[in-house]
């Protein structure tokens, strides 16, 4: 995903990798949006946009399975400030900053439609997504966890969080969640106990992550 602040384009780029020392453009989607984030699967791919005149957001989707010349399937409007985009069957669930988190139905990708909505207590920057849940790097209100059984009503399922750290970056592997704060620290947490999330440990970095 990619914004030009010179030609006020945006988009995405597709890139050609296999000589990992010289990756090659085969084709590109553009739009007057500024690419957010984008997620990928089979010939779909989901770019998080805002747009810099009117200050309003969505998702594209793009069929990508001719790299050389991808096309615009769908739109989703509205988000309002969006951070960040994670994919969980047929559904998209966006970080949408202050206005929390939104879940988007991609059952038909010409026609997106919101599912649900949560107004979360901080500032909804990243997410991951495992084992039917929703991991939100909700900032000073820590990393809440939504219980996506039922995408159009997703429930909290548990929440960590800690004075002073404000969570920017969450991922997840197996049974642990690794989160960064804009202090300058890596938290590992465990998640065997949703109820009672504790951390393992910690590493300070040298600055906001």
């Amino acid at each position: 995903a990619f914004y030009n602040h010179a030609s006020k384009l945006g988009g995405i780029q597709l890139l050609d990798l296999s000589d990992p020392s010289n990756p090659t453009e085969m084709g590109r989607f553009e739009t007057g949006d500024s690419g957010i984030g984008v997620r990928g699967r089979g010939s779909l791919a989901y770019i998080a946009f805002l747009n810099p005149y009117t200050f309003l957001g969505g998702v594209h989707v793009v069929d990508v399975s001719d790299p050389e010349d991808p096309i615009r399937v769908g739109t989703f409007d509205t988000l309002y400030d969006p951070q960040s985009l994670a994919l969980d069957g047929d559904y998209a669930i966006a970080g949408d900053g202050a206005y929390g988190v939104v879940i988007i139905d991609l059952i038909d990708p010409a026609h997106p439609t919101q599912a649900a909505a949560l107004d979360t207590d901080g500032f909804a920057r990243d997410i991951a997504v495992a084992s039917g849940r929703a991991f939100v790097a909700d900032g000073e209100a820590g990393l809440l966890v939504l219980d996506l059984s039922d995408p159009s009503s997703p429930t909290q399922a548990g929440i960590w969080s800690e004075p002073g750290f404000s969570v920017t970056g969450v991922a997840i592997s197996g049974s642990r969640a690794h989160v960064t704060s804009d202090s300058g620290e890596l938290a590992i947490l465990d998640l065997a106990d949703l109820a009672a999330i504790t951390p393992f440990g910690r590493v300070h970095l040298p600055d906001a992550a």
